[in-house]
Formats: structure tokens, C-alpha cells, sequence
């Protein structure tokens, strides 16, 4: 009567190594996001401040170069998060047009040294918040790293 259990323990096993095994083989990695993407839910990405602005404005993305910039009359906002390359003169020229002509954009960058003759006041960590002020009404407080 025993040997009649032996093969179905052997099978039984089998069974169960062969699911665990497909089991460990079917977990994904998390998907990889290259930085300041604004599909990326990374903590890196930008998806959330693009999402909040879609629910506020109608937004998309710009995929273009700067001689594509559309010539629109209407103002137009872009917001360059941290560029990938630095911009060559003609293409630093263009975006400076662009901005000319009424439009904004916002830099987003930890140096932005090179991008449109920016001079900068490097501000040293702070031990603590520090309280930012500007021509608005309200300050705010915060930690410079």
C-alpha cells in the first residue's frame, strides 16, 4: 500500500515545485522611468504636476524642437524640467523668440547656468526653513538643500 503513495507524493511535489517556480518567474519588475519625465509616477517624475495642471488647463506635451515652436498670438506656457542637453545658440535663440513674443517659460533646473544668460545667486543649505518672500502677498516658508 505504501509504494501505490509514492508516486503521487513524487508528482505532488513535482507539482508544487513547477508552481512555485512559475510563480517566482511571473513577478515583474517595477517599470524603469528615466528622470523628470512627465509620464514617470517615479519619485523623479513630474506626472502629478502634470496631472494637477491638466485638471486646471488645458496642457500637453511638447515633444518639438524650438524651431517648431508654434507662432501663436494667444500666450503659451512651457515648462522645461531639468533638459536632458544642453541647448545649442540657435536653439536658445529661438526659445528666447519665443519668449519675446509674450510667451513664459519655466525653467526647472538645479543649474541652470548656459540657459538664457541666467545669472545666479547660488543659495548655501539652510539649518532649518527659511522664509521666502517675493512681490506677492504671502511668503512661504521653506528648506534649501
Amino acid at each position: 500500500m505504501r509504494n501505490k503513495w509514492k508516486p503521487w507524493l513524487f508528482i505532488g511535489v513535482g507539482v508544487m515545485v513547477l508552481l512555485a517556480a512559475a510563480l517566482l518567474a511571473s513577478t515583474r519588475q517595477p517599470d524603469s522611468f528615466s528622470p523628470y519625465v512627465s509620464e514617470s509616477p517615479s519619485p523623479s517624475g513630474v506626472k502629478a504636476m502634470y496631472e494637477y495642471i491638466e485638471q486646471e488647463r488645458q496642457v500637453s506635451r511638447w515633444h518639438g524642437s524650438p524651431e517648431q515652436l508654434p507662432n501663436l498670438t494667444a500666450s503659451r506656457n512651457i515648462i522645461m524640467v531639468e533638459p536632458s542637453y544642453t541647448l545649442t545658440g540657435e536653439e536658445m535663440r529661438r526659445y528666447e523668440q519665443f519668449m519675446e513674443k509674450g510667451h513664459t517659460i519655466l525653467l526647472l533646473k538645479k543649474n541652470p547656468v548656459g540657459y538664457f544668460d541666467l545669472k545666479i545667486d547660488p543659495t548655501p543649505p539652510s539649518e532649518g526653513p527659511v522664509t521666502v518672500s517675493g512681490p506677492f502677498e504671502n511668503s512661504l516658508d521653506a528648506t534649501v538643500d
